[in-house]
């Protein structure tokens, strides 16, 4: 797998999110799944459709600071931890500048795209 992973900062404390979803969130941006990004006070919401079925949306709210990130899907949910859609939306926000500090990294060893997870 040529990207290592991901991390994000929350609070001084960096998580690290496997290949898979950082794989998963570059498809989501690439086939503009990102329905919509607002700015709602002091959180941003996005709403992110989902890749296997085009009925299915997650919403994404992510406070301005970074200190607080929620997304209403499944493995989120479950785990506590960032999911793909979380990756794509702070991806997304950093791309178009709305981010003032640096919460998402990517490391990487080289800057092509990672192969597909092998099912």
């Amino acid at each position: 797998m040529l990207f290592q992973g991901v991390k994000i900062t929350l609070i001084n404390k960096s998580i690290k999110v496997n290949s898979k979803i950082l794989y998963e969130s570059i498809r989501i941006k690439n086939t503009n799944r990102i329905v919509y990004i607002r700015f709602n006070g002091h959180y941003y919401v996005a709403v992110v459709r989902s890749i296997s079925n085009n009925n299915n949306y997650y919403v994404v709210h992510m406070s301005t600071n970074g200190r607080k990130v929620y997304c209403t899907c499944k493995y989120h949910l479950i785990t506590g931890k960032p999911c793909k859609h979380i990756v794509a939306v702070i991806n997304e926000l950093e791309r178009k500048g709305f981010l003032k500090t640096k919460a998402l990294s990517i490391n990487r060893t080289s800057r092509s795209l990672p192969k597909p997870p092998s099912s």
